[in-house]
């Protein structure tokens, strides 16, 4: 059996797995993390938004050097075999954006929703997919 480093024409079509990105990723689940856990250490009283704000901000800054990190490499993929991969993982980068955005809006202007908990876990959900998916690209 050849492997891909000695068959001929044997291509990517899948762009290299990126530790900083995994990281950044990771870190992005770990600031949902700790809204979740403010959220589950007061049981029965709402959590004012400035108790959770920081960690939805250095969620945000995290996502968006995620953003940065896929912009980067959509440029290195263009015209390239990976490009489609690269631009999906982007869009999944995108869609946490949106969904801690929205998240961290409505709890901002309305204060923690009855269903915060759940709506934190569907949020910290949609980031995991983008981590997963470059997880699989490590080789």
């Amino acid at each position: 059996m050849l492997s891909c480093g000695l068959a001929a024409g044997c291509v990517s079509f899948t762009p290299d797995y990126s530790e900083d990105l995994y990281g950044k990723l990771s870190d992005v689940a770990s600031q949902l993390t700790k809204v979740q856990a403010q959220l589950s250490t007061s049981p029965g009283r709402k959590v004012d938004y400035a108790k959770v704000e920081p960690y939805f901000v250095a969620a945000l800054a995290d996502i968006q050097q995620s953003r940065e990190i896929t912009e980067a490499a959509a440029l290195y993929a263009k015209g390239r075999r990976s490009q489609n991969a690269t631009q999906e993982l982007n869009q999944m980068i995108e869609l946490c954006q949106s969904a801690i955005e929205t998240d961290r809006a409505y709890y901002a202007a309305n204060g923690q929703s009855s269903n915060e908990a759940d709506n934190i876990k569907t949020v910290k959900d949609t980031c995991s997919v983008a981590r997963n998916v470059e997880a699989m690209m490590k080789r």
